[in-house]
């Protein structure tokens, strides 16, 4: 039996719905009401008593979180993302080793390693961590509390930090591209010649699936990510094939576009959009012998419903 967390979110939702198409047997919680039939509703927090959700679980995979938002950078916040995003997960950790679970799977971020990385550089398991920000900070301060808590015990930790994960239901920045894209609004963007990671999210279920089924030992961390890393002007080509429109895509050197930026106090969305951040997924694909099954054009085939983004 597997046990998923955060039921409602993007990546949660997602995962109930693979699962019951695959016919695996599972439970989940969330913080708001979900329709799934052995969903409990449970805030998840340093004191939540699971003892009796664990019961006869082999498998947790721990997605609930406080996710990273733009307007919660400042080092204030630092204490609100430990309280989900850390001390519950610590506290879920020590009631899955008490009730025997066989593996821990837990999502962490690609920012754990860091923002952006140099040109023809990638990030891989053997990257120093810096996390930068209360979000990332606090993800990685939960890694280091389950490889500390799990050390000793029999259970399996898997430790997945992922990039930006797109697909159906998608919210935030991409959602807002497609938005732009649908309503033939300009994007002044093509001089942006980037390398970002994304990681489709069938891709992802897919990876998780493998890491619930294999037999042998695996590694504690992990770093996943598609195959191929695309530019800016690229993603916003594929997403415009995707709800068949035409991108207004258009030329302004990307010298003035961090101008306009930064005059607007927007740098950070800037580096955001023109930065690379690419992944080395080797190692995943080693160890679990697992083959891509999933690009950004297949995925992207049911990303959105144009008359509906």
């Amino acid at each position: 039996m597997i046990l998923l967390t955060g039921s409602t979110g993007f990546i949660g939702s997602f995962l109930c719905n693979f699962f019951n198409i695959n016919n695996i047997q599972f439970k989940s919680t969330s913080r708001s009401d979900n329709s799934q039939p052995n969903n409990f509703k449970i805030d998840l927090n340093e004191h939540t008593d699971l003892h009796d959700l664990l019961k006869n679980t082999d498998v947790v995979i721990h997605t609930a979180a406080k996710a990273h938002a733009m307007d919660q950078l400042e080092p204030h916040h630092l204490n609100e993302y430990r309280k989900i995003n850390t001390l519950a997960t610590i506290n879920l950790a020590r009631q899955s080793i008490k009730s025997n679970v066989k593996k821990f799977i837990f999502l962490s971020t690609i920012k754990v390693n860091g923002e952006y990385t140099k040109v023809n550089e990638c990030f891989s398991e053997r990257s120093n961590p810096n996390p930068i920000g209360p979000y990332a900070l606090s993800k990685y301060e939960a890694e280091e509390g389950l490889i500390k808590i799990f050390s000793n015990s029999k259970v399996e930790l898997i430790i997945l930090r992922i990039p930006l994960v797109y697909g159906p239901g998608v919210k935030g920045n991409l959602k807002s591209l497609t938005k732009a894209i649908n309503f033939f609004l300009p994007l002044p963007f093509k001089s942006i010649q980037n390398k970002r990671s994304l990681l489709s999210i069938y891709n992802l279920a897919d990876i998780i699936l493998s890491i619930i089924n294999h037999s042998g030992a695996l590694r504690q961390l992990y770093l996943l990510s598609d195959n191929k890393a695309i530019s800016l002007p690229e993603l916003i080509s594929s997403i415009g094939l995707s709800i068949s429109r035409k991108p207004l895509l258009f030329y302004i050197p990307s010298s003035y576009l961090e101008f306009i930026f930064n005059a607007i106090g927007k740098n950070d969305q800037f580096k955001k959009l023109s930065e690379n951040l690419q992944i080395d997924n080797s190692l995943i694909k080693k160890d679990l012998n697992w083959t891509q099954k999933y690009d950004l054009k297949n995925s992207l085939s049911v990303f959105v419903d144009p008359q509906n983004p």
